[in-house]
């Protein structure tokens, strides 16, 4: 009897202890996978935190699973550090959504510094403002997460940012806001492309500073040619022109070394806006796009740049002839379009805003398979690109003024020619 019941016990004891080593499975099982999911998900919190250790162990995972919130969360510092392979695991309608929240945030931000120089008291200057600020806040929502991690921007006055509020509203600040990755500013004021001698009112030229550029980046950006037609120190040359000690020959310089620095890298070209130098509150200007001291007008400078953008297969965004850029030739024009221009020739915070959201796109849309300039060059003729197959003639392209560019027999379009091919043809039969 008394073994029975020992027996009974012992098995009693048995199923209990089973009973306890299933519980404690289970809970052991839940607790794994809590940790798992606790540590699939990163927080925005612990994403601030990482160091360049931490975002390289991200796992792919882990990169897919991130919202908005989290995205905004990498500095461009720590977003330049991501992974191709990371990146392209980055939900795309997440990105959308954090450039959306990212412009909405920085606009906000804007507030009344775009109104630094505009006088805050003229009504036309706030409405004009409100317009402007509208229309440059459209957010690059086409930004290709991951194809630029680092952008270098080669410039002038402009470039540095004189006539923002303050650093965080010069273009590129605003470019790097808008990309969410790290964008070296390498403007000086007064420089000029063409390499004349420094002095005071020279400090480097782009050929000179050019070198200094760092060569990691993936997108560089020239924007230029201000200083080459106000001074009136910068002879224009020939298209064939080698030496830096001319506009054309500079140019030639700048693409020729540029090209081969980073081979790899897109590399873009912004044809200065219009402007009308010395225009203050105050005063009326002293100098406009449409003068001339000597070396030409400011559009004999911008076909220059056409032509070498042309013949270097450089993608330009052409500045000059934007139709909603608020130009500035007076006292009168300044008053009332001053949320674009602090002096008539530099820009302030919304100005800056709107330039950095147009090359953003620009290059964003970019395509060297399809893409064509806006305008094309030739012979002082500045033309429509989309015109071209409309000037096909029987023997070459009918130019503006009725001349004829013959055909290069190489490369003959048809009347099916795309628009494309037809500018293609166009680049062989004028260089």
């Amino acid at each position: 009897m008394r073994y029975r019941v020992n027996k009974i016990l012992l098995a009693g004891l048995i199923l209990a202890f089973a009973h306890m080593i299933f519980i404690s499975s289970i809970d052991c099982q839940a607790a794994t996978k809590s940790t798992k999911k606790a540590a699939s998900k990163l927080t925005a919190s612990q994403i601030e935190q990482m160091d360049a250790d931490a975002i390289a162990n991200i796992t792919l995972k882990q990169m897919s699973k991130l919202t908005a919130t989290e995205l905004l969360a990498f500095s461009p510092e720590q977003r330049a550090l991501l992974s191709p392979e990371q990146m392209a695991k980055i939900n795309p309608k997440e990105w959308d959504a954090a450039v959306e929240m990212r412009a909405k945030a920085f606009n906000s931000s804007l507030g009344n510094n775009s109104q630094a120089i505009a006088t805050g008291t003229n009504t036309t200057a706030v409405q004009e403002n409100t317009k402007q600020a509208a229309l440059a806040s459209i957010p690059a929502a086409n930004v290709a997460f991951g194809r630029y991690h680092k952008v270098n921007v080669l410039g002038d006055s402009i470039v540095y940012g004189v006539g923002a509020s303050d650093s965080a509203h010069t273009v590129t600040a605003q470019i790097s806001q808008l990309m969410g990755i790290p964008v070296n500013n390498y403007g000086t004021s007064c420089s000029r492309i063409t390499d004349i001698v420094s002095d005071i009112s020279n400090p480097g030229s782009f050929v000179d500073r050019m070198y200094g550029m760092d060569k990691s980046a993936d997108l560089v950006v020239i924007s230029g040619g201000t200083n080459d037609f106000w001074y009136g120190d910068c002879p224009i040359g020939k298209p064939t022109d080698s030496s830096p000690n001319t506009f054309y020959g500079a140019m030639n310089t700048m693409f020729n070394y540029v090209k081969g620095a980073f081979p790899n890298s897109t590399i873009v070209f912004v044809v200065p806006h219009q402007q009308s130098k010395g225009a203050t509150m105050t005063s009326g200007p002293n100098r406009t796009t449409y003068s001339n001291f000597g070396t030409g007008t400011l559009n004999h400078y911008r076909k220059a740049m056409l032509d070498r953008c042309q013949a270097h297969n450089i993608p330009v965004l052409d500045m000059y002839s934007d139709p909603n850029f608020n130009l500035c030739d007076d006292k009168e024009a300044l008053l009332k379009y001053g949320s674009s221009v602090a002096d008539g020739c530099h820009l302030n915070d919304a100005g800056y805003r709107y330039v950095a959201t147009k090359l953003v796109n620009f290059v964003s849309a970019y395509d060297p398979s399809t893409y064509v300039p806006a305008v094309s060059y030739y012979n002082d003729m500045i033309f429509a690109t989309a015109a071209l197959p409309h000037m096909l003639g029987p023997a070459g392209f009918v130019m503006p003024n009725g001349s004829v560019l013959p055909y290069n027999p190489a490369a003959v379009p048809t009347a099916k020619s795309s628009v494309k091919a037809c500018y293609n043809a166009f680049i062989a039969a004028a260089y």
